[in-house]
């Protein structure tokens, strides 16, 4: 059986707190140009957004359609 030498070895890898703090700063920078090409009206996996907020949003079409004279056929909701 052989050992490896010193200089042979692997790299350690980084700690969590480098990841952590790598994926914090990327997170920083591509949540805002990612967020521009989202609808309005997108909820899922989101910040700040919620399902509840979705079903809140459901009701005030449902209400201001039907005082328009509209009715909504259906809702389609989809869930993982």
């Amino acid at each position: 059986m052989s050992s490896k030498s010193a200089s042979a070895r692997l790299p350690d890898a980084p700690s969590a707190l480098t990841d952590r703090g790598v994926l914090a700063a990327l997170k920083l920078v591509l949540e805002p140009i990612l967020e521009a090409d989202f609808e309005p009206v997108s909820y899922g996996f989101r910040p700040l957004r919620r399902a509840h907020d979705a079903i809140a949003e459901i009701h005030v079409r449902q209400v201001t359609q039907r005082n328009a004279g509209r009715e909504t056929a259906g809702i389609d909701v989809r869930s993982p």
